[in-house]
């Protein structure tokens, strides 16, 4: 994970972007998910039941995380 963003939320609901690397054939690429959260007993859980878990690529720089982490590239190899 090297980023989110808030796609939708609510005070009992929110849908988040999560941001990955990998590396594929020698390349890095940036790929989301959308998790959805849901505001229970006092905290953020995901919600099992209506998370989906498809991994979108990332194409351009606008569909980069509003929040990022630093990532050193060198932990990404092998």
């Amino acid at each position: 994970v090297y980023g989110f963003g808030i796609q939708g939320y609510s005070t009992e609901r929110a849908t988040v972007k999560v941001y990955t690397l990998a590396q594929s054939n020698g390349e890095t690429v940036s790929a989301w998910m959308p998790v959805r959260m849901v505001w229970e007993n006092g905290d953020w859980r995901f919600d099992s039941e209506k998370s989906e878990v498809v991994l979108e690529v990332v194409s351009d720089d606008s569909q980069k995380p509003a929040q990022r982490f630093t990532v050193d590239p060198a932990t990404l190899k092998d």
